[in-house]
C-alpha cells in the first residue's frame, strides 16, 4: 500500500536529517557543549514545511511533527518564527496542551499572538475543538486522544484505555470522576489503585478536590446516610469487604488503574476475582480500566469477564522523550552516546564526562551514579531506577556522599540542604524510625530514596519535596511501575532488572514513561548507561513492544494445568509431603473455591484455558464429589476466596464441635481481666492469651508460619530473620496497641545487636528497618489479617444477629490489625484516608466528642496543635482549620 503524503514527508531525508540534528543539538546543549553542526535557515524552512505536511497524517506522523516543533523551539527559544511554527505544528497534532511551556506565545491579557488570518481561524478552531469547560467553570485543554476518551466516558460507555504513562489518561479519567461526583445527587464511586502505596496519595488528592462535595474513604465503612456521596479509594484486597458487605448497591463508576496488575504473580488472582465479581454484580455501573502499552485489552478482559467495552488507545505521548544510550569503555573518560530518534538513523557521538567510570560502574554503581549526577544540570531533577530496596538506599547514600570518599556522611556538613520541610521530615523519621536511618542522612544532602517500604507520611512528603524541587536526585524501585506519580526531567537506568529478574520490555517502557510530563516540561531525558561488554540498552530502549495481558490465573492454569487437575481435591500437606508441584497448589485451591461458590466463574476460567476436554471432565467430577462432603456454608468460602476451602471446612468443623465459646474472645485488650496463665482454660484467660490461643490454633490448620517464611514454590524467603508464630502474635498485638515502627526497630536493635555486643551502624539499622516494615506490611497487615477475617466469618456464622452486635469489637479484629489500632476512634479517622501515625497523633491531642461526627472532627481540627509534618498532611487531605491567635 502506498504511503500517504504525510508519511512520505515525515520519512523524507530533508526532514529526518534536520530532526536528528536538532535532537543532537538539544542533547549537547544540555551537556554544556556547543552544537556540532550549524543548521542553515534553508534546511530548517524545508524541514518545517515537511513537518507541516506530516502534521495532517496518522497518529505517529502527527506525534513526530509535534516533536519537531518542540525541538525547533528549543533550538532557539528567542526566535519568534520558531515559536509560532512550534505552536502551529503542535496544534495540528492536537497537542496545544503544551502551549503553556512556550514563552512569548501569549501577549498581554493572555491573548494568543497574531499569526495570519487563515492561520488564526485554523488555530482558534482547533483550540475550541480541544477545550473543555469543567465543573468548576475552568477550561482545560485536551490532546486528540484525551478528547476522544472524554467523549466516550461522557456517553457512559465502559472503556478499556491503553496509553503510555505520560499520555495523560489518568488525568482525564480523574477529571471525569470529579465532574461525575460533583453532578451526582447521591451514590458512591470506586477508584481501585494497585497498591497500598497509592491509597493515601490518591485519597488525599481526591479529598482535597472534592472537599465539601463528597466524602473520600480509603476503607469500606457502611454509611447510614443514603444521600451522602462517597468516593472509595481501595486496593483490590480492600474491595473484598465492599463486595461482601455492600454488593447489593451498585456504584456509579468503578475505575481500575494499572489494569496490567491482573498478571501479577502474587496478587493477580485478587484483581481477577474482584473485577469478575464487580462486573457480574453491578450491571448499571460504568467501568473504566486503564493500563500502558496494552493491545486488545477488550479481548483479554473478555476471557475473565462479560462486559461490553470500547477501547481507547494511543501509542504516542505529548511529551518529547530524548532517549539516550551511554556506553562506558575501559580506561576512557569519554562515553559513546547513541540518541534513539523516532525518525530512524540513530545519532552517534561521544563526549567527555571527566572521569573513567568503567570499574566503578562494574563494582560500585552508587559511586558511578554520584559522578554522573554531579555533572548534570544542578537545576534539573533525576529519578534513578534501582532494582531492589537495598540498592535504592545504598545508591542514594553514595550520591549524597561527599567528594572525600573516606568521610562519614553524617559527620560532613558540606552541601547540606536547609529546608524547613526537610527538617520536619527528618525529625519525624528520627522519632518514627531511627536517628541512624539512611533516609535522614540522604535528605540532608537533597537526595532521597523511594520504595514500598517507606512510611506513608514519609513517602508522600518525599514525593512533595521532589515535585517542589527540594530533592534533586531520587532513587526509586519498581513502585514507579505501580503508577506512583513522579515525573522527572531525567530518568537514569543502569540496571535493567526488577529484583533478581530481567525487566521485561513492557515494564521498561512503563518505567521510562516517567521521564517528562506535559504538566511540567516540554520534554524529558532518558539515560540508559551500560558497560561496553554488557550491552543491553539498545534492545530495551528501541523496543516498541506492546502486549496482550493474560490474567495470572489463566497463565498459571495453562502452565501447571496437569498438576492442578491432579491436586484439585487434595490437601496441600499431602502435596508437600509427596514433593509435588507447589506452584500449582494455590491455584487448585482457588479453583475449587470458585467451583463451590460461583460455577459460572469457574467455567469461564477453564473454558478459556488450554485444558483438554478430558482434563476438564476429570476435574469437574472430582469437585462435584468434594462438594458433597464439605459442610462449611458456601457464603464463608465466597467471602474468603484465597484460602483453601478444604481447610476452611476443618476450621468450621472444629468451631462447631468444640463450641463458639472456645473460639470467641470475650476479654478486652485494655481491660485487666482473666488470668495471665497461657495454660488456663480458654474462657478464663486474659485477652492476650485468648488472642494467642486463636492464632496458634489457626496456625495448626493453615500453617501460617510456613506461608510467611516460605515462598509459593517452597523456597525460603530471603530474610535474615525467621518469623515464628509466637512473634507474629506478639507483634500483631503491639501493632494494634498503636506502637510505632521505632518500637519494633529498637526492640530488634537491642536483641540482635546491643545485647550481643555488636556495634550499631546505619547499615544494620537499615537492614532491620527493611525487615520491620516488610514484616508489618506483609506478615501482619496482609497475611494474618486474611486469617483473622476468616475466623470472624466462621465464628459469627454460629451467632444470632444480637450476638454479632454484642461481639462486634472482636469480630472486627482483622480491620484493627490491618489499620493498626484497637481504638475505634483511630480506625474511624483512618477510614477517611488519614495515615496511621497522623491519626494516632491527632487523637493524642484531641479526642472526638460525642456530638461530633468523624468528618466534623477532621474538618474542625485545630491544626496549630500539630507538628508541621502532620499539619501539612491533614491540610493536603483537605482537613483542619487554623484558629487565629488570641
Amino acid at each position: 500500500m502506498a504511503e500517504s503524503t504525510a508519511t512520505t514527508a515525515i520519512n523524507h531525508q530533508d526532514f529526518t536529517s534536520v530532526f536528528n540534528l536538532l535532537i543532537e543539538h538539544l542533547f549537547l546543549k544540555n551537556r554544556g557543549k556547543e552544537e556540532k553542526y550549524k543548521i542553515s535557515d534553508e534546511m530548517i524552512r524545508r524541514a518545517t514545511w515537511l513537518a507541516s505536511l506530516g502534521s495532517s497524517g496518522n497518529e505517529n506522523d502527527k506525534n513526530i511533527a509535534s516533536a519537531f516543533g518542540t525541538l525547533l523551539y528549543l533550538y532557539d527559544t528567542s526566535n519568534e518564527l520558531y515559536l509560532k511554527a512550534c505552536y502551529i505544528l503542535q496544534s495540528r497534532a492536537g497537542n496545544i496542551v503544551s502551549a503553556k511551556h512556550l514563552e512569548g506565545l501569549f501577549s498581554q491579557g493572555n491573548i494568543i499572538k497574531h499569526f495570519s488570518s487563515s492561520l488564526d481561524f485554523e488555530l482558534t478552531s482547533q483550540k475550541f475543538l480541544l477545550e473543555k469547560r469543567v465543573s468548576d467553570n475552568n477550561y482545560i485543554y485536551f490532546t486528540h486522544f484525551q478528547r476522544s476518551l472524554w467523549d466516550k466516558l461522557e456517553r457512559g460507555e465502559n472503556v478499556a484505555v491503553s496509553a503510555p504513562t505520560s499520555a495523560g489518561k489518568s488525568f482525564v479519567i480523574k477529571r471525569y470522576v470529579y465532574d461525575s461526583v460533583i453532578s451526582a445527587n447521591d451514590g458512591y464511586f470506586v477508584y481501585v489503585v494497585p497498591s497500598k502505596a497509592l491509597i493515601n496519595q490518591v485519597g488525599n488528592e481526591m479529598s482535597r478536590e472534592l472537599k465539601d462535595i463528597a466524602t473520600v474513604m480509603t476503607t469500606y465503612k457502611d454509611s447510614e446516610n443514603d444521600d451522602l456521596k462517597i468516593v472509595y479509594v481501595l486496593t483490590p484486597e480492600r474491595c473484598m469487604r465492599l463486595l461482601n458487605e455492600n454488593s447489593n448497591k451498585a456504584p456509579k463508576i468503578v475505575f481500575f488503574d494499572e489494569i496490567q496488575n491482573l498478571e501479577d504473580k502474587s496478587r493477580g488472582n485478587v484483581f481477577e476475582n474482584v473485577i469478575y465479581r464487580m462486573t457480574s454484580l453491578w450491571q448499571s455501573t460504568q467501568f473504566i480500566m486503564a493500563g500502558p502499552y496494552i493491545i486488545n485489552l477488550h479481548h483479554s478482559l473478555n476471557k475473565i469477564i462479560d462486559l461490553n467495552l470500547v477501547e481507547q488507545t494511543t501509542s504516542t505521548t505529548p511529551v518529547l522523550q530524548l532517549k539516550v544510550v551511554l556506553t562506558v569503555h575501559k580506561n576512557k573518560k569519554t562515553v559513546n552516546y547513541k540518541l534513539i530518534s523516532p525518525v530512524g538513523d540513530a545519532v552517534l557521538g561521544e563526549y567527555d564526562i571527566g572521569k573513567a567510570l568503567y570499574s566503578k560502574l562494574s563494582s560500585s554503581k552508587g559511586a558511578a551514579l554520584k559522578h554522573i549526577t554531579s555533572i548534570l544540570d544542578a537545576d534539573e531533577q533525576n529519578i534513578i531506577y534501582a532494582p531492589k530496596k537495598n540498592l535504592a538506599e545504598g545508591w542514594a547514600l553514595a550520591i549524597a556522599q561527599t567528594d572525600n570518599e573516606d568521610s562519614e556522611l553524617d559527620e560532613d556538613n558540606t552541601d547540606l540542604v536547609y529546608d524547613s520541610r526537610m527538617e520536619s521530615l527528618c525529625s519525624f523519621l528520627e522519632n518514627e524510625i531511627h536517628p541512624l536511618y539512611s533516609l535522614v542522612r540522604c535528605l540532608k544532602k537533597g537526595v532521597a530514596f523511594h520504595h514500598g517500604g517507606l512510611l506513608d507520611v514519609a513517602r508522600l512528603e518525599v514525593e512533595d519535596l521532589f515535585a517542589d524541587g527540594a530533592i534533586r536526585n531520587l532513587v526509586c524501585t519498581s513502585t514507579l511501575l505501580q503508577g506512583v506519580n513522579l515525573p522527572a526531567d531525567r530518568m537514569i537506568v543502569i540496571s535493567p532488572k526488577i529484583g533478581d529478574y530481567e525487566l521485561s520490555h513492557f515494564d521498561f517502557l512503563n518505567l521510562i514513561g516517567r521521564a517528562g510530563r506535559i504538566s511540567t516540561s516540554l520534554y524529558g531525558e532518558i539515560f540508559c548507561i551500560q558497560l561496553v561488554d554488557e550491552e543491553w540498552a539498545e534492545d530495551k530502549i528501541e523496543s516498541n513492544e506492546t502486549k496482550e495481558i493474560q490474567s495470572s490465573v489463566l497463565r498459571k492454569l495453562n502452565e501447571y494445568g496437569e498438576s492442578v487437575v491432579s491436586y484439585i481435591d487434595v490437601y496441600t500437606k499431602d502435596i508437600v509431603d509427596a514433593q509435588g508441584e507447589l506452584n500449582a497448589v494455590n491455584l487448585a485451591s482457588y479453583l475449587r473455591g470458585q467451583f463451590l461458590v460461583d460455577r459460572e466463574h469457574y467455567e469461564k476460567i477453564i473454558s478459556n484455558s488450554s485444558l483438554t476436554t478430558n482434563q476438564i471432565r476429570v476435574m469437574t467430577n472430582r469437585l462435584e464429589a468434594l462438594e458433597d462432603i464439605l459442610n462449611v456454608p458456601k457464603d464463608i468460602i465466597y467471602k474468603n476466596p484465597f484460602i483453601d476451602p478444604l481447610l476452611i471446612d476443618q476450621l468450621y468443623f472444629l468451631v462447631e464441635s468444640e463450641g463458639v465459646n472456645k473460639w470467641m474472645i470475650d476479654k478486652y485488650p485494655r481491660v485487666k481481666s482473666g488470668v495471665a496463665d497461657p495454660n488456663a482454660e480458654f474462657q478464663h484467660m486474659n485477652y492476650y492469651n485468648q488472642y494467642k490461643s486463636i492464632i496458634l490454633r489457626l496456625n495448626d490448620i493453615f500453617e501460617i508460619e510456613k506461608e510467611i517464611n516460605y515462598k509459593e514454590d517452597g523456597v525460603s524467603r530471603k530474610s535474615s530473620y525467621f518469623v515464628s508464630i509466637f512473634k507474629l502474635v506478639n507483634d500483631s498485638h503491639k501493632w494494634m496497641q498503636g506502637r510505632n515502627y521505632r518500637f519494633f526497630i529498637d526492640d530488634m536493635v537491642t536483641k540482635k545487636l546491643t545485647n550481643k555486643g555488636i556495634s550499631v551502624d546505619y547499615k544494620k539499622v537499615d537492614g532491620i528497618t527493611n525487615f520491620v516494615t516488610t514484616h508489618i506490611n506483609t506478615n501482619l497487615t496482609f497475611i494474618l489479617v486474611k486469617y483473622l477475617s476468616l475466623w470472624a466469618d466462621v465464628v459469627s456464622s454460629f451467632m444470632s444477629e444480637e450476638e454479632r452486635t454484642l461481639n462486634a469489637f472482636f469480630l472486627n479484629l482483622s480491620s484493627m490489625l490491618e489499620m493498626g489500632n484497637y481504638d475505634p476512634q483511630v480506625l474511624e479517622v483512618m477510614a477517611y484516608g488519614i495515615n496511621r501515625s497522623t491519626a494516632i497523633e491527632l487523637l493524642k491531642k484531641q479526642k472526638i466528642k460525642n456530638e461530633q461526627t468523624t468528618w466534623q472532627y477532621l474538618v474542625q481540627y485545630n491544626l496549630d496543635k500539630l507538628s508541621p509534618l502532620h499539619r501539612k498532611y491533614l491540610q493536603r487531605a483537605g482537613f483542619g482549620s487554623s484558629k487565629p491567635a488570641q
